[in-house]
């Protein structure tokens, strides 16, 4: 079969690319930021895994020679790739159809689902197995260091899948376009249930279809009320629990969090393990609880699982340290819904002298959406000391209401009384001197947010500029 994976240069797609080219497929490759010769390593990555780039031009499909178009729910039509597809009749397949289809072909395969932390939990989950030889298949919406091509065969050049022949098959299953409920796993996990993409209204009734086509077990976080208030008589239920939940297997209890990590107690059913972790936060304590629960779900010891997470080297853009200068940390995160900022504002918080935050908003409907939920997050944590950097809303392209912007939300963190202050930009390079210019000893800069492909070089733009 000839795929053409229009929009490959997103996380996502470049996943695929790489199950299908391990399976034997011919794949080509379109962007229109490739087209714009932007992100040359990126692409360059992409054509490390034998896939052919092309323009996003629609030709090939016009000349018929490709099968099948694989796009993101979020590609319009007006795309010439997707146009020329609607045009010559040639199949169009959704990432998330195509991701399903591999996933439900497995006899023990995993569907990490939840508004946050599906990406760590799935990083996690494929580390562990990987450690107790399962041998999985791990797709991932996000770049796992621990899977480097140059250190395993099976991997992408990305890092972000990696592909066997085993019947373990490990997946992050997403909520934002109705997806999730496309999956028919061996084993799903409902993580959380917090406002992102759709209203929870919509949410509950998706994680309710995982749920019952579940055909083994469903991991349940028993702390999450809207998870908890889920029906789970067609499924085989295991919690667990940071708060001692009657209902939970597996709990945390002890939990001491430091700036190198965290130490707490496994308790699972009437056994108990000291867990020392590598990665930041309550909320990784939470990741990592959700992943051995899995792991035993699988088959695997527990105990095999708590040796081995300490060489877990974290994921890409999860608080990932970007580097340390004159007393300067330098941290990237992918937060990008109230949860996600509430959990490395808190994170970071608790460590650092001064914080230094930079967020964009990553579209305008979900902003619209989630506005007061992020100025929720701002106010609750930001302190006397610290500054939030905004800014404008990124737009991706096609048709869309411009009908709200950063300045709304921080007009909204001052008349709610926040402590620290708030700037908007809508300047890169002008946000980028000033956080430079504030910097100093001691102080955390945090950077947050989504889908710009850009917000990742910010943070080693800071760094390379105070380095000298």
């Amino acid at each position: 079969m000839k795929y053409l994976l229009s929009g490959v240069g997103g996380i996502g797609l470049s996943a695929l690319a790489w199950s299908l080219k391990v399976a034997g497929h011919d794949v080509y490759g379109s962007d229109r930021s490739y087209d714009q010769g932007l992100f040359p390593e990126k692409y360059q990555s992409i054509k490390d895994m034998g896939v052919m780039m092309v323009a996003q031009d629609g030709a090939m499909i016009e000349r018929g020679e490709i099968d099948v178009v694989v796009a993101s729910s979020a590609v319009e039509e007006k795309i010439p790739d997707i146009a020329a597809a609607l045009k010559t009749n040639t199949k169009i397949q959704k990432r998330a159809e195509l991701l399903a289809q591999l996933l439900n072909n497995k006899t023990k395969s995993v569907a990490i689902a939840g508004t946050s932390g599906k990406s760590t939990v799935t990083a996690i989950t494929g580390f562990l197995a990987r450690a107790c030889d399962l041998d999985p298949t791990i797709i991932n919406g996000a770049v796992m260091p621990d899977f480097d091509k140059g250190q395993d065969n099976a991997c992408s050049s990305f890092g972000n899948a990696r592909c066997t022949d085993s019947e373990v098959f490990i997946a992050e299953a997403c909520e934002s376009d109705g997806s999730v409920v496309l999956y028919q796993p061996y084993i799903s996990l409902i993580h959380n249930i917090t406002l992102d993409h759709k209203p929870i209204a919509e949410l509950i009734p998706l994680f309710q279809r995982l749920v019952d086509q579940t055909t083994k077990t469903a991991i349940v976080n028993c702390d999450d009320a809207h998870v908890m208030a889920l029906d789970y008589s067609k499924a085989n239920m295991v919690g667990y629990s940071l708060d001692d939940h009657a209902d939970a297997r597996f709990k945390a209890t002890n939990i001491m969090l430091n700036a190198n990590g965290a130490q707490f107690d496994l308790i699972v059913g009437g056994d108990a393990y000291e867990v020392h972790s590598p990665l930041l936060g309550r909320h990784n304590v939470q990741n990592l609880v959700a992943a051995f629960a899995i792991m035993e779900a699988l088959g695997a010891d527990v105990f095999d699982c708590i040796k081995a997470i300490s060489g877990f080297s974290g994921v890409k853009s999860r608080l990932e340290l970007v580097g340390k200068v004159a007393g300067i940390t330098i941290l990237d995160d992918y937060a990008h819904n109230p949860d996600k900022i509430d959990a490395a504002m808190r994170c970071v918080s608790g460590h650092a002298g001064r914080v230094l935050a930079y967020y964009q908003p990553h579209g305008f409907a979900p902003t619209k959406l989630m506005k007061h939920g992020y100025i929720e997050s701002f106010v609750k944590n930001l302190r006397a000391q610290d500054k939030l950097y905004l800014q404008d809303i990124f737009y991706a392209g096609g048709t869309v209401d411009k009908d709200i912007s950063s300045q709304d939300i921080a007009d909204g963190i001052r008349n709610a009384g926040a402590l620290g202050s708030v700037n908007v930009f809508d300047d890169r390079a002008a946000l980028i001197e000033a956080m430079i210019a504030e910097a100093d000893a001691g102080d955390y800069i945090l950077i947050m947010g989504a889908r710009d492909d850009s917000i990742r070089q910010i943070g080693p733009r800071i760094l390379q500029v105070l380095k000298g």
